[in-house]
């Protein structure tokens, strides 16, 4: 009775995933992207790191690993590069309808944000950066005095001195690199405007950059075809696969039927023991959840 009683149990469960005999688009739908979330998982966005190399004209200024490990921690928040073609339009005949034609392409600049430290080293390491890429600051008096890296006023450094490569790598929940992102002669281009009130006590100081680069290239964005393809399934006995399916029936029941995919996300996230009882349903029922 109990081993029926749990059977019975299973197909009701395949019912509200939309996995009974009688089906419609929309369970079926909701099946197939519950199947997805168990094999490929969701990814977040606040699970990246980024990596700055010191560029040449402030190794002598800075300590390159302290620095490094400092601005690698204190980064909050940054944008994966975006990429547009950019394309022109044209008459194929000189004449008619305008079709478009790559001619190029244009990269979004790199933004990061910074939460600011109590002595002001992130502050001033990309203070430092900027005025040596452009003497900005520096007022003439008396012919100009050259500032630390031999910059006159508003006189411009070589590339090769100040560029650097900027290193933005995102992971899964079990810290696994998903993709690379690697920024080739990278350096700032503004720091933007910090915010400061009395009556702001528990706010934090953050300070926004904004990169230039002159390409960026992805690691790990080759796809293997063979993680796409359909595993094999554990082989469960019997009594095995009936207590891993009673198991995840006990839990499901205390869980609404989804109506959506946010529903979705909530069953998958909130019922693990679901998803370790799957190969026992899919062996007693033989249908693919």
């Amino acid at each position: 009775m109990n081993v029926l009683g749990t059977a019975a149990l299973g197909k009701s469960l395949l019912d509200v995933l939309g996995t009974g005999s009688k089906k419609t688009p929309g369970r079926s739908k909701l099946s197939k992207f519950y199947a997805s979330l168990k094999k490929h998982n969701i990814a977040k966005t606040n699970r990246f790191d980024v990596e700055f190399a010191i560029p040449p004209i402030l190794g002598p200024s800075f300590n390159s690993s302290e620095t490094q490990q400092l601005l690698q921690l204190r980064c909050e928040a940054a944008n994966v590069p975006g990429v547009t073609v950019t394309t022109a339009d044209v008459q194929r005949y000189g004449y008619g309808l305008h079709e478009k034609i790559p001619t190029g392409a244009t990269m979004a600049d790199f933004t990061c944000s910074f939460i600011g430290d109590s002595e002001g080293l992130i502050y001033k390491f990309f203070y430092l950066w900027t005025t040596g890429i452009v003497k900005w600051d520096d007022k003439p008096n008396n012919g100009a005095k050259p500032s630390y890296n031999q910059l006159r006023p508003y006189e411009h450094e070589y590339k090769q001195r100040y560029a650097t490569r900027i290193q933005l790598y995102t992971y899964n929940e079990s810290e696994d690199t998903l993709i690379g992102y690697q920024l080739h002669d990278a350096f700032p281009v503004s720091i933007g405007e910090i915010q400061y009130n009395w009556g702001d006590t528990d706010n934090l100081v953050r300070i926004p950059i904004n990169f230039a680069y002159s390409y960026f290239t992805v690691d790990k964005i080759e796809l293997n075809i063979a993680s796409f393809k359909p595993g094999a399934l554990n082989s469960l006995g019997m009594f095995e696969s009936i207590v891993k399916a009673g198991t995840a029936v006990q839990t499901i029941a205390a869980l609404k039927k989804p109506q959506s995919i946010g529903d979705m996300i909530n069953v998958v996230n909130n019922a693990k023991n679901v998803i370790s009882g799957y190969g026992g349903f899919r062996s007693l029922f033989g249908q693919q959840i």
